[in-house]
């Protein structure tokens, strides 16, 4: 009697806990797969836009060679014709230098090479490098970066890269504004960079997917919208290091701040 029922009722446990973690299973597998799906049409969408954009530059540097072939080009004009063909191979050549480093840095097994580096040391110098192009711009930098060190383990070469396109997209994007402000600051045991300028606010239809792959600001498919993979690349990196980039419009401020 007793021992009949106990065993029932044990039975009647483990299959319980049997159909659980089946159900279990099942959901993971699904939820595994969607994600697959979406990633792949992610990349997929993500090698449609990079031929649309090789195919642009690779088709004037052919024309361009065949007006050289076949002698069409005036001798004053071979000039400025070897200087199309050299700055539209230097898009290509940085397109798919881009790329690669974009599925470079997706790939998990792909490590950065850490190191203990002062943060403000590094912004300071990338700042410098921006000045005069800002200025001549009429665009005035404000920086506010302490003289005490502040650290973290970063990928030095990779992470002047991320504060590189975030000042280079101000260069591109602030037509309407004069200013670019620049912080790093220490703020509960966390490293915070915030990179302002007073241009025209990122679009609010964009803002959802401004770090994905081959989205410009501008809207506008141009070459003057850069290659698109810059915040992709830069959000991969800061993903990478263990902190987050995040964007925001407020009082009249594009902001990016990234947080380590």
């Amino acid at each position: 009697g007793v021992d009949q029922v106990r065993l029932d009722f044990r039975a009647q446990r483990e299959f319980e806990e049997i159909r659980d973690s089946f159900n279990f299973m099942t959901e993971r597998l699904e939820e595994e797969k969607r994600e697959k799906r979406i990633s792949e049409e992610k990349k997929n969408r993500m090698l449609l836009e990079l031929s649309h954009d090789i195919k642009t530059p690779v088709a004037t540097i052919k024309s361009y060679a065949n007006a050289l072939e076949e002698g069409l080009v005036k001798a004053e004009d071979l000039k400025e014709c070897y200087r199309i063909i050299d700055k539209k191979a230097v898009r290509v050549d940085v397109l798919v230098n881009e790329m690669f480093l974009l599925l470079k840095l997706d790939n998990p097994e792909y490590e950065l090479e850490l190191e203990q580096t002062d943060l403000c040391e590094l912004v300071r110098s990338v700042c410098a490098e921006y000045y005069e192009e800002l200025e001549d711009k009429g665009i005035e930098m404000h920086i506010e970066i302490p003289e005490t060190p502040i650290t973290a383990d970063v990928d030095k070469k990779e992470f002047t890269r991320v504060i590189e396109n975030l000042l280079c997209n101000i260069r591109k994007y602030n037509q309407t504004g004069q200013g670019a402000w620049i912080t790093v600051r220490e703020l509960r045991g966390r490293a915070e960079m915030i990179i302002q300028d007073d241009g025209e606010a990122v679009a609010e239809e964009i803002r959802p997917i401004l770090f994905d792959p081959f989205v410009r600001g501008d809207k506008a498919r141009t070459s003057k919208g850069g290659t698109g993979l810059g915040l992709a690349i830069a959000r991969k990196i800061v993903g990478k290091l263990g902190g987050t980039i995040e964007y925001t419009y407020d009082e009249g401020k594009n902001q990016f701040k990234i947080t380590l």
